[in-house]
């Protein structure tokens, strides 16, 4: 008796992504099945790249065939590696299944097509990513820094949403920041040394604003001063892609005299 399931790496994929499929293949009886058909038919969306399978597959367009020989019981599984082709649209759903096949050790053949279960991954056409500058590397005591933060949208599609954090080292003190003269700006704040900002339909194309910083008085000579930047969003169907983080570095030098 052979059973088929099927697991993704990845729910939700952006065209240029490859992803994971694990076909599990497991042979519950006790006896020898003396071949096993492992049948896959991948969406026009998708090429393949390679798999772990212990035999190599007859290809006829999208469609893959691994004929297994001698499946004694036990469990077995084999990755099969794909990627998303470019130009895939946003909110296209990628589904794929298995049907399987198989012979008894009398290579007599099963009467019915095993079917795996489902797996969907939602493919997104928004992505950003966020990156950050200082103006200068090298500060003084009551020196002044400005962060430019970066959350191009280098997809096809709009990002519904956009929330980014920004953290200021215990050394330096929020002075004013530009977020609020973008279109695409709906609300900001601080606390202390935390500051956030959120955004909306952030269009393709480049988006940045700045963040002032006063260098304390009474920093340290040689303090790492650390402006680190965290960002989430939702693409264009309001579904949360991966976040990312950026961090810059300035170094605080004390005044000298000649």
């Amino acid at each position: 008796i052979i059973t088929i399931d099927k697991l993704v790496s990845d729910t939700i994929a952006q065209p240029g992504d490859q992803m994971n499929y694990t076909i599990y293949y497991n042979n519950t009886g006790s006896s020898m099945a003396l071949w096993l058909w492992v049948n896959d038919s991948f969406d026009p969306y998708l090429a393949h790249v390679s798999d772990s399978a212990p035999v190599s597959p007859s290809i006829n367009g999208n469609n893959y065939s691994w004929k297994i020989p001698g499946v004694m019981p036990g469990n077995y599984s084999f990755n099969v590696t794909v990627q998303v082709l470019d130009g895939t649209p946003g909110g296209t759903i990628i589904s794929n299944q298995i049907i399987a096949e198989y012979t008894n050790d009398n290579n007599i053949k099963h009467n019915e097509s095993i079917l795996s279960n489902v797996v969907n991954t939602s493919i997104s056409n928004t992505r950003i990513d966020v990156e950050k500058i200082v103006d200068t590397p090298i500060s003084d005591p009551l020196d002044t820094l400005t962060y430019t933060i970066y959350f191009n949208n280098t997809g096809s599609d709009p990002a519904d949403y956009v929330w980014i954090n920004d953290t200021l080292d215990a050394g330096l003190s929020y002075v004013s920041d530009t977020a609020s003269s973008l279109s695409e700006h709906i609300s900001s704040g601080d606390s202390g040394q935390d500051l956030w900002f959120n955004f909306t339909n952030v269009a393709p194309g480049p988006h940045s604003f700045q963040v002032v910083a006063g260098v304390d008085a009474d920093v340290p000579e040689g303090t790492l001063l650390m402006n680190a930047a965290s960002l989430n969003y939702t693409d264009d169907l309001g579904v949360m892609l991966p976040p990312s983080q950026a961090e810059a570095l300035s170094r605080s030098e004390e005044h000298t005299s000649e």
